[in-house]
């Protein structure tokens, strides 16, 4: 039986959930009025954007095994990583807990939150720049829909941004 290199599957499926993404999904759930003045503002602009880059990293994922690791493995290795399973376990249960503490937090500090979280369960090495890119990632991102897109975000009543 053919065994094919994790890259060859990850690429695979990312480059056919984007094809997925803009030709079924995006054109049937999400809602578009007709006439936008701004694209970037239309509610389908950025899930086609995610679309593109999922589909360009997927492709890329497919192109660097070809020409690159098809070459250079010589036998089968073994792709798991210790508490690989356990990990994305605990990212699944941080996304829903994410989901859940949303309503009551807001979206900018539960981003905080679950950004650092994150941080914790994949075991990044630069604690202090991950740190402070979980705190000013989701201020800059607030600062920008909020006051230069015009587009509200969720906050808290006891701990509004200006």
């Amino acid at each position: 039986m053919l065994r094919l290199h994790s890259s060859v599957w990850f690429g695979g499926g990312m480059l056919l959930f984007a094809i997925a993404l803009a030709t079924y999904w995006i054109p049937t759930w999400v809602i578009t009025p007709e006439h936008v003045r701004v694209i970037v503002l239309s509610p389908d602009f950025w899930p086609y954007i995610v679309a593109a880059l999922l589909a360009i990293g997927g492709s890329t994922l497919l192109a660097q095994y070809y020409f690159f690791t098809r070459q250079t493995i010589v036998a089968l290795e073994d792709d798991r990583v210790a508490g690989g399973n356990m990990r994305i376990l605990l990212v699944a249960i941080l996304m829903a807990a994410y989901y859940l503490i949303m309503p009551s937090l807001g979206m900018v500090w539960s981003s905080m939150l679950a950004y650092i979280a994150f941080m914790a369960i994949i075991r990044l090495p630069r604690l202090i720049t991950s740190v402070i890119v979980a705190i000013a990632l989701p201020l800059l991102l607030y600062a920008f829909f909020d006051h230069v897109a015009g587009v509200p975000i969720p906050q808290p009543d006891f701990l509004r941004l200006p």
